[in-house]
């Protein structure tokens, strides 16, 4: 990924701070070295193994999104969201992402700091287990079923 792919999903606040600094602009200029193999939309399919490429996250500390594969030219990602920054809401879902957007919003932060990706199968257990076990299809459905009250 060259710098100026990575200008364009960066936020465009923090973007001004980072190119102030010569210690954030190394920063930057080492993420986007380290992931120029950034899978492509639908390859981590099925990959539970598959680790988040980048983090955003609002400036009260209060939503994140975790993201997996990213088109580069249209701005579409694919990841997980959470708005109360909790994996465990039950409104936090997988979906498509357009990181244009979200470079718009002034109150987000690519996460610079961010080199080991969450993984899918983390975000399950999170979600639906015990932070450890591993749970089954038909035992988070029903533990959904009983978060959002529709058993």
């Amino acid at each position: 990924m060259k710098i100026e792919e990575l200008n364009k999903i960066t936020p465009w606040p923090e973007l001004e701070v980072i190119m102030q600094s010569r210690e954030l602009r190394a920063i930057f200029a080492d993420m986007a070295k380290r992931i120029e193999h950034i899978p492509a939309i639908g390859e981590t399919d099925g990959n539970d193994d598959a680790q988040a490429v980048f983090h955003y996250f609002d400036t009260f500390g209060s939503a994140d999104w975790y993201v997996f594969e990213v088109d580069l030219q249209t701005g579409e990602g694919f990841g997980f969201v959470t708005l109360s920054g909790d994996i465990t809401d039950p409104y936090a879902e997988y979906g498509y992402i357009n990181l244009f957007d979200l470079a718009k919003n002034a109150r987000l932060n690519l996460d610079l700091h961010y080199h080991e990706g969450i993984t899918k199968k983390q975000i399950w257990n999170k979600r639906y287990g015990d932070g450890d076990t591993v749970v089954s299809e038909e035992t988070a459905e029903r533990r959904e079923y009983e978060r959002i009250g529709t058993v």
